[in-house]
């Protein structure tokens, strides 16, 4: 009964959190659908949902369709489920919910595994979420977020009972891992680095074993732990695609063009505010270390070298920020436990008696679990509305890719002319739009590029870039993807490079030009960098 008591016995933490949660709504949901890659999740989960696994791409505008690996399928089959169910509203309440989960829930429960104060713990999600935001879309990579929490809560609570002198590796743990590796490898690459992860975690307490004065491993638990491992590795190959999902995703991630080419790939810019919130919360974990003899002691190579390596790749690409911040958390709460601590900052009055007033408190929201009940209820207030009454609660602005972004009327207007002449439409389009064309425009539309970088060559995106951002002439690639029409942003440079394109339509974020018009020859003498 006491047990049952603790879920319903609120704190100020939950104030926190609920805060939080509810904070995020605006800034949010209104850039939750502007992923460029959406619209071809979405159109390739619904035509999965119709004809099975696809193994072709049928989207693009080519000759005969390229082999495509949909390395992110299961991702994309669900989100399109549940937007085929509820429309944008459900599929925003679902994504919510995976982050409130996420969050709120597994991140919060790894923080309360290294200290017993909820208040910590609902600072130290604060911080994660915020600086996380950046990276929370409507995509399958969402999904991979809960994937990697569960991770962190599982080895963050195995590293505690082996230095706590319990079991450390059960033959159900032996079974568990493989059977989560096994789903999201269907869901996301990101699985690659779980199990990087947790490789380096095995290492690390091996290491704390050795070096540290730390409890050493039995040989049995050893061979456990290798033995999952294999099997985690063994359980990714359980796809429709076998190795060949292995392949595209390592064909990309090696690719250092690719890599570079979207702006989620790039380095953290430390002069933008999430680079400066980024420094002090590393920063807090940093001086926190050193500043404190019973983090010292404690901290060992566990996690010095899973939070090392995810800060090593976060700061080489800022899609690594939500596993940094997920995996980073629990040191971060801790940290800033002993910072609060130090004597030279508890000299300070207001310090003391805050730190006296708080007293009481902290010994009655360490019995309260109040935090996943909150987290519950919030799922449920968003998910079941939205399915019933096809609206967001708390929110009533625009849902879907946003329209001061996206080119409706153009793909209206190219319907139109599929429709007029009773065949598919080509069109050489901008890059960010391709996904947008999936969604809104297939099968009328055939588009020639997207952001799916496992199906063109880097050679075919070195074009591309040159011929809509750069200063190349373009005259190749025009000539090499024939298309009916050409649909270009305004923020592309392409039409100071045609001379003799009709221009059919001016929709305000972009133009379309007629290609029949088109004679490779009428370009500018000079490329647009000249002039």
């Amino acid at each position: 009964m006491n047990a049952l008591r603790s879920y319903f016995r609120f704190n100020l933490g939950d104030l926190v959190l609920a805060g939080i949660a509810l904070s995020l709504l605006p800034g949010l949901f209104e850039s939750f659908a502007n992923d460029p890659g959406l619209g071809w999740h979405l159109k390739s989960g619904q035509l999965m949902l119709k004809e099975g696994p696809l193994f072709a791409d049928p989207f693009l505008a080519t000759p005969s369709p390229l082999p495509w690996v949909p390395d992110q399928w299961l991702g994309s089959l669900i989100l399109a489920f549940f937007f085929g169910l509820g429309g944008w509203p459900l599929l925003y309440s679902l994504v919510y919910s995976v982050i409130v989960a996420t969050f709120f829930v597994s991140v919060f429960f790894a923080c309360k595994l290294r200290t017993q104060s909820p208040l910590l713990c609902s600072f130290g999600v604060l911080l994660a979420v915020k600086l996380s935001s950046i990276q929370l879309f409507i995509r399958p990579l969402v999904l991979s977020f809960l994937f990697l929490s569960w991770l962190c809560v599982f080895l963050f609570s195995r590293v505690k009972s082996l230095r706590e002198g319990r079991e450390f590796w059960t033959r159900g743990d032996m079974l568990f891992l493989p059977s989560i590796f096994a789903v999201w490898a269907n869901i996301h690459p990101y699985f690659v680095l779980g199990i990087i992860v947790l490789g380096l975690a095995y290492l690390g307490v091996l290491a704390d074993s050795y070096f540290l004065s730390k409890p050493r491993i039995p040989r049995l638990v050893r061979s456990r732990i290798l033995l999952t491992v294999f099997l985690v590795t063994a359980a990714t190959f359980l796809t429709p695609y076998g190795f060949e999902l292995h392949r595209a995703i390592f064909g990309l991630g090696t690719s250092d063009f690719f890599t570079n080419f979207l702006s989620e790939w790039k380095p953290i810019r430390f002069a933008d505010p999430e680079g400066q919130l980024f420094e002090i919360y590393v920063g807090v974990i940093l001086f926190g270390y050193l500043s404190s003899q019973k983090l010292r002691s404690e901290w060992g190579f566990f996690e010095l070298l899973t939070c090392g390596a995810l800060l090593h790749f976060t700061l080489g690409s800022i899609r690594g920020m939500p596993i940094f911040c997920i995996f980073s958390a629990p040191l971060f709460v801790e940290a800033l436990g002993e910072f609060l601590n130090l004597q030279w900052f508890r000299r300070f009055f207001f310090v003391r008696r805050f730190s006296q007033w708080l007293q009481p408190y902290l010994k009655y929201e360490q019995s309260s679990r109040s935090t996943f009940f909150v987290a519950g209820v919030f799922c449920f207030a968003f998910l079941v509305p939205s399915f019933i009454t096809g609206r967001l609660p708390l929110y009533s602005g625009e849902v879907g890719p946003s329209r001061e972004r996206f080119p409706y009327d153009a793909v209206a207007w190219l319907k139109e002319q599929a429709r007029e002449t009773g065949h598919p439409v080509q069109v050489l389009n901008f890059l960010d739009w391709g996904g947008f064309l999936a969604l809104y425009g297939y099968p009328e539309l055939k588009y020639v590029v997207d952001d799916r970088l496992t199906l063109r060559s880097e050679e075919f995106y070195r074009e591309y870039w040159k011929t809509f951002h750069g200063s190349g002439r373009g005259e190749d690639f025009l000539r090499e993807n024939p298309s009916d029409f050409i649909l270009f942003s305004s923020a592309n440079v392409l039409d100071a490079k045609l001379d003799c394109q009709l221009e059919v339509f001016d929709f305000g974020k972009g133009k379309i030009l007629k290609t029949s018009e088109y004679n490779p020859r009428c370009f500018h003498e000079n490329s647009v960098a000249e002039q």
